[in-house]
């Protein structure tokens, strides 16, 4: 019988369960911590893994499907992973995807979190008149129109107007 001592054995897991980001970013890093022994060659797998329903992000749609494996030598405590982001210019919900790790060698072990979420907030915004068309009669006085903003409501946003004729004459109709 052979007794293995694991106490001692290296343990691969991100330094966070959870990031988030605003899709105007190129990339987001995230950290792998090697703990305990730090002494040797270990290595560890990952890959990304696209999010479930509405808000689920898609490789090649939100975020680049990115896999590979990261390589400890002797000494080193930390190593990263870069996911590419992909700046569409769709106004979505916020999309959330993961990355995960598996894999390992070297005697290492797989701690936790072994699962980060990454949660790419959205940022465009559009205006829109809302309806898009407006009938008034010529005795009303006054027109109301409702502008209605969709996307990212977490930021101030201004519009400039104007009025403008087509069939109706400035001074004279409006």
């Amino acid at each position: 019988v052979t007794i293995v001592d694991e106490d001692g054995r290296d343990v691969m897991a991100f330094s966070v369960e959870t990031s988030s980001l605003n899709k105007v970013c190129v990339y987001i890093t995230l950290k792998v911590r090697r703990t305990n022994e730090n002494d040797g060659v270990v290595t560890v797998n990952y890959y990304t893994v696209d999010g479930a329903g509405v808000k689920g992000g898609v490789a090649g749609t939100d975020y680049e499907s990115t896999a590979g494996t990261l390589t400890f030598v002797n000494g080193v405590e930390s190593e990263t992973i870069t996911v590419p982001i992909t700046n569409n210019t769709t106004i979505n919900p916020d999309k959330v995807f993961s990355v995960e790790l598996s894999g390992v060698g070297g005697g290492a072990s797989i701690g936790t979190p072994d699962t980060v979420n990454v949660t790419i907030l959205e940022d465009d915004i559009e205006l829109l008149f809302n309806p898009a068309d407006y009938t008034v009669g010529e005795t009303v006085g006054t027109a109301s129109l409702t502008v209605t903003r969709i996307g990212d409501t977490d930021q101030e946003v201004s519009v400039a107007y104007e009025t403008a004729g087509i069939t109706a004459v400035p001074t004279e109709d409006f």
